[in-house]
């Protein structure tokens, strides 16, 4: 059996919600509108797990939309005083790899799999964390319409992230984004089918919950309010920052 580890975030906000931090063995979903800064808070996350004193553990950052950025994660670095030789020592244990295909990705995360079973490359014998940011930039493209096997490669997909978290004790990460519900209300996209995926889910906004991209205005203060949980009491809202430094309380 695997031991379940907890992974801060280093956002004490996030990590409170979260009742620690991110889950080893589970999928933990980040939901929000266009530009409310899911890939700013992916990008902070990685970077504080990679920096950890405590733990050596690695990262595989799967970017299918274009949006991870090395100088963004080198600039949060900087702008926490991080040492250089600590730096480069983190930057070995991010590795980012830019996929566009839904196929692809299901390949990649088959071939991790394999990578860890060989025990042939250090990296993936420490890879504790995985993001895929985003899963709606991948699906979306093949489930409109009666397209019934795309909703077969979304759920394909769905069971290839948890049995990735719980076979080899790894903390899965998702974004996802919103789409207009009944009552013109907004809600996580992909429907009810992905919604027993993950086992966590937060909404990011800036404003109270809405997550509405216009109105995004310049300020750093998100609200994330936890819609999905096993272990916390639903409806939580804290708040955080997202600054230079990436996301703080």
């Amino acid at each position: 059996m695997s031991v379940v580890a907890i992974l801060p975030t280093g956002c004490s906000s996030l990590d409170e919600l979260l009742d620690g931090g991110l889950y080893t063995s589970e999928v933990l979903e980040i939901a929000g509108g266009s530009g409310v800064g899911k890939t700013q808070l992916c990008t902070s996350i990685a970077a504080s797990i990679a920096v950890s004193s405590e733990q050596n553990v690695n990262v595989l950052y799967i970017d299918t939309s274009g949006g991870f950025s090395c100088q963004r994660l080198q600039d949060m670095m900087v702008a926490r005083n991080i040492p250089e030789k600590a730096m480069i020592a983190a930057f070995q244990r991010i590795q980012c790899t830019k996929v566009f295909d839904l196929f692809d990705v299901i390949q990649l995360l088959e071939n991790t799999k394999q990578s860890i079973d060989s025990g042939s490359d250090t990296f993936y014998s420490a890879l504790k964390v995985v993001v895929l940011d985003s899963v709606t930039a991948i699906v979306a493209p093949v489930i409109g319409g009666q397209q019934t096997e795309g909703h077969a490669m979304m759920m394909h997909l769905g069971r290839a992230l948890k049995g990735l978290a719980a076979e080899y004790s790894i903390a899965v990460l998702l974004t996802n984004n919103l789409v207009q519900g009944s009552g013109g209300e907004k809600k996580p996209a992909l429907g009810r089918t992905w919604l027993h995926v993950p086992h966590t889910r937060i909404l990011v906004s800036c404003n109270k919950g809405d997550g509405d991209p216009s109105l995004v205005v310049a300020t750093e203060q998100r609200h994330v309010k936890l819609i999905k949980s096993s272990r916390q009491p639903l409806n939580i809202v804290r708040m955080f920052k997202i600054g230079d430094q990436g996301a703080y309380s």
